[in-house]
Formats: C-alpha cells, structure tokens, sequence
C-alpha cells in the first residue's frame, strides 16, 4: 500500500497467533527496476530452543560460504558449530538482562587463553553465521552442526551437509564451415567441466529460438547438439548456447553463415512510361554473401547505382 504521503510503498507482513516456531530471521527486499533494497531483522518468540531442516547446501567450488543456524526459541544463550566432532565456533549471543549470566575471568586465566588461541579457518560472525573464507573440492559431503542452548539448559542440534559443485565450463561451439543451402547441419556444445546436472539452452541472435525454424535440440547430461535438416538463408545469424547447474551459467556463441546463390525477392518488369514521365523499376534479390546489384542498358554498359534496390528513369523526346 502506499504510505500516507502518497510518496513509496508500505508493506505489512502480520502473524495473528504467534507460536514459537513463528521466530525466526525475516527478510524484507523492495525492488525497483534492477535495484533492490533489503533490511533483516529477527523475531524471537518465547519457548524452547529447535533448529529447522535444510536441504543439502550447494555451495561453488572456490567460493566463500556463510551458513546461517535457522534456530528458533527465545532466549538463547549460546550457539555452537561443530565440524567432524570438534567445536569451530562458540558465540555467546545477545540475551534479554533478565537472562544474563556474568561470570569473573582472572587476569592471568584470561592472559593465558590469550595465548593458547590459535588462527580459525572458520570466521564466526553475528546472529550465529559460520563463514568459511573458500570452500574446496575436498570439502564435499562435509557435515557441520549446529547446537543452540538455552539459559536453561535446554538444547537443540541439526546437522547440515555441505556440497561443493564446480560451475559448467564449455568447450567452443562446433559448426561446419563451406555450408551450402539444403545441407544438413548440426551446431554441437560440449562440456569440458562442470558437475551434473547440468541444464542446455540456446539461443539465436539474443532471442528464443523461433518455432518456425523447425530447427530440433538434442541433449544429454554432457552435450546438446541444434539440428537443422534443411539449412536455408533464415537459418543464418548467431547462435549462443546456455549452459546452467545449481551454482554457475555460462555460454558460448558462434555464427552460422552458408552460401546461398542470388534469388529474385522482387524481379524487374516491363514499365511504360509517357514522355517525359518519372518512373522507378525495383529489383531485390538476396543470398550469401550479400549479393550486389547493378544496372546495365541494353548496349552492355553499366549505369551509375542510384539504389541497390531501384532506378529512377526518364523519358525525353529528342529529335536527333
């Protein structure tokens, strides 16, 4: 809805009955054209602690990860990351005064924790998010836990599996060369890289490949491959080919030209014209290469072009 002084949009999101598996971390994202806006922001409901499911996380081999605990429940007074049994990431998070523990660390424990602290490859941020700075092939498969505890005592754990799939790479795309019209052509993308499943489409001078083309795709879990049984001057321009998986898109893109020998799109006819009337004859033909149009008189000799596509001529009377 629009706000009151009639300048930007308000939006309402209500829950009637909060229930405790309501909280959460909410997302607000407002969009205009190609700019977007977020602000993020937590709802705790009092109750017990618990974690929800996540599906498996795909994450680009190479790139950084942040995971997110999605717990719930209110007031929690710790959040743990456990990885292959041994604790990563231990935060102490935010509590209501009415549940603060304070505790008292001697100087010389504290001095000495200093010192027995080494180096994380795991960086703990705010609201409970591990950050793994690069995540590699070999971390495939790997589980991580997280374990949220009440003041209470009360506890929660979900385990989450962590699965590092490389972005399709693709090989250039092959097309025959010296084509003629009415060939047979096959325009094929290969992948030299990439992990499954991967997901081919095509494209033909930027736009969805017409119908009207007749032009039949063959894919398999590694290739895709345009079939034109009957190559003709429509089918010529630039062909790019897609190739997506759950982490990267990427494309190649190449040009299929054929020769096709002039043909007639308008022939010149017959004109008659009074004395000293204008007239214009067309004559348009295509094919590939482009072909070029000249204008030549009955006595062999060839005219000026006024227009690749006509000329203007006119008739006098001359007594010579």
């Amino acid at each position: 809805m629009m706000s009151s002084s009639g300048v930007g949009v308000i939006s309402h999101f209500n829950i009637s009955r909060a229930r405790v598996e309501d909280g959460g971390l909410f997302s607000c994202v407002a969009y205009e054209g190609d700019s977007s806006t977020r602000h993020v922001a937590r709802v705790d409901v009092f109750g017990p602690p618990y974690i929800r499911t996540l599906p498996p996380i795909k994450v680009q081999s190479g790139q950084p990860l942040k995971l997110r605990c999605p717990y719930y429940g209110y007031p929690i007074s710790k959040l743990e990351w456990e990885h292959k049994g041994k604790k990563i990431v231990n935060s102490m998070l935010p509590q209501h005064s009415r549940y603060r523990r304070s505790s008292v660390v001697t100087k010389g424990r504290k001095n000495a924790k200093k010192k027995r602290k080494k180096r994380q490859l795991f960086e703990p941020v705010e609201d409970g998010v591990l950050s793994i700075p690069r995540v590699t092939k070999e971390q495939n498969g790997d589980i991580y836990t997280c374990i949220v505890y009440s003041p209470s005592g009360e506890m929660a754990r979900r385990s989450f599996e962590v699965q590092v799939v490389e972005a399709p790479a693709l090989d250039e795309l092959r097309v025959g060369t010296g084509l003629k019209e009415g060939q047979i052509v096959q325009i094929t993308c290969n992948i030299i890289s990439g992990d499954p499943p991967i997901f081919f489409s095509w494209l033909k001078d930027g736009m969805k490949i017409p119908a009207s083309l007749k032009i039949n795709e063959r894919s398999s879990e590694l290739f895709s491959v345009l079939i034109i049984k009957r190559v003709s001057l429509e089918h010529c321009g630039k062909y790019t080919c897609i190739a997506t998986n759950h982490v990267g898109k990427v494309n190649q893109t190449a040009d299929l030209y054929i020769n096709v020998a002039p043909k007639w799109v308008e022939e010149p006819t017959n004109t008659s014209l009074l004395l000293g009337q204008r007239g214009v004859i067309y004559c348009n033909a295509n094919g590939y290469p482009t072909p070029q149009i000249h204008w030549m008189k009955r006595d062999g000799k060839y005219s000026d072009i006024i227009d690749e596509l006509a000329i203007i001529v006119e008739i006098y009377y001359s007594n010579k």
